[in-house]
């Protein structure tokens, strides 16, 4: 929500933004910091007891039509069931975002249909729902986006094994995510013995934190914990809490490992795709939408520990590197400059070497796959005078390509006479 916030307000100056929800918070911290007007409201009363259902009701209509939006938008599903119970009252197009997949109640798909539009995040939450009898036609599919910007390939620094008290050899293995029983941490620890049988430098970082208050919740987090110490493996498990610098440690890791049982869509599968990161996640919801991208991530049968264990060792060669991923990059850029009516060039060249498995990058709109071998990128812009110009992306494979796959050169229009180099 709110990168679709800094996008809209950045873009289009004309909407303009007002939050309804707890004044308490990181989500609250978020939104003044971003200056939007925030109305503190809450489904609890002072005392933390959950309010009667009516006043609950009564007391957010009243609230929404003293605002006076042009459209309401819940960003949830129990809050989308929520304005679905009032929103002929409103007379006002409401919608609802679905980020969960879990089974509902004939009276919870009733009030969601009373919205005029619906956004689930996977195409598997949509069917999931659909099959539940939400009206498909008000129901649309909208992936989560990240930031490419912020999301990217980085060359480690080695600061993170710093702050942990490791050595550079000790080899990072994340979980991101909210805990709880349908992220599925528990799959991973008990994977981890065996797989620190083969990776003895292993060492696991559980990064998130539990929101449910529900005993059973607790008592999932409390048997994470529990299955490293009976493994006499306590020194190898970091918990890092929730964290606001996701990107710089994706920079850091060797693998990610996603266990779910239940996941609409997955964003930290895309984070880590586009950071570059070897992905194991298990096939379950959306999280093929992220895994099915990138020739380093991995699924494989959610809940089967010996499978976690069997594919996460996999990804290692016989000098624990991760199998498949990018281990060195050198970037050059050269440029000359001249005045208005001359040849002004560019030139960057991208150097990738692979120490085993395969990566594929799209160049040109085309995708080159390379094994074990070194991949070239040479990006040259050359422009003379006024909109003439002439773009050139060389690619060159040193080693082993992928069967399919070649080695080629393309070239594309960016304006005025362009000439084709190959």
């Amino acid at each position: 929500m709110l990168a679709v916030l800094d996008e809209l307000k950045a873009n289009d100056s004309r909407i303009e933004f007002v939050a309804i929800g707890p004044g308490i918070g990181r989500l609250a911290d978020a939104l003044r910091k971003r200056q939007i007007p925030l109305h503190d409201w809450s489904l609890n009363d002072l005392s933390e007891v959950r309010r009667p259902a009516d006043e609950i009701e009564n007391s957010l209509c009243l609230l929404i039509k003293s605002i006076k939006p042009d459209l309401v938008h819940a960003n949830s599903l129990a809050m989308g069931r929520l304005l679905g119970r009032f929103a002929s009252r409103l007379q006002l197009p409401t919608s609802a975002h679905l980020r969960d997949i879990i089974k509902l109640s004939a009276a919870a798909i009733a009030d969601l249909n009373r919205n005029q539009k619906l956004v689930a995040v996977s195409e598997a939450t949509r069917s999931f729902h659909v099959g539940q009898g939400l009206n498909e036609n008000r129901l649309a599919v909208v992936h989560n986006g990240i930031d490419l910007d912020q999301f990217q390939p980085r060359s480690p620094t080695g600061w993170l094994h710093a702050d942990l008290g490791l050595n550079r050899e000790s080899v990072l293995i994340a979980c991101i995510g909210q805990i709880g029983l349908r992220k599925g941490q528990d799959t991973l620890a008990a994977a981890t013995p065996d797989i620190v049988k083969h990776v003895p430098t292993a060492h696991f970082l559980l990064i998130g934190e539990r929101t449910s208050r529900k005993a059973e919740s607790i008592e999932f987090e409390q048997t994470i914990r529990h299955r490293f110490d009976e493994a006499g493996l306590a020194d190898h498990l970091h918990v890092l809490g929730n964290r606001e610098d996701i990107a710089e440690i994706l920079g850091e890791i060797d693998l990610l490992v996603h266990p779910a049982n239940q996941e609409p869509f997955g964003r930290v599968l895309l984070e880590a795709t586009a950071a570059g990161v070897p992905i194991v996640a298990t096939n379950v919801g959306g999280t093929s939408v992220a895994t099915t991208a990138t020739s380093v991530a991995t699924a494989v049968t959610a809940t089967a520990g010996t499978t976690v264990t069997t594919t996460v060792v996999t990804r290692y060669d016989s000098n624990h590197n991760v199998v498949g991923s990018p281990t060195t990059t050198t970037d050059t850029d050269t440029t000359s400059t001249a005045a208005v009516g001359t040849v002004v060039t560019t030139t960057n060249t991208t150097t990738t070497t692979i120490t085993g498995g395969t990566t594929t990058v799209v160049v040109g709109g085309v995708t080159t796959t390379i094994s074990n071998g070194v991949l070239t990128i040479v990006q040259a812009s050359t422009t003379v005078g006024a909109g003439s110009a002439t773009v050139v992306t060389t690619t060159t494979v040193t080693g082993n390509l992928a069967s399919g796959s070649t080695a080629n050169t393309t070239t594309s229009n960016v304006g005025g006479t362009v000439a084709t180099t190959t």
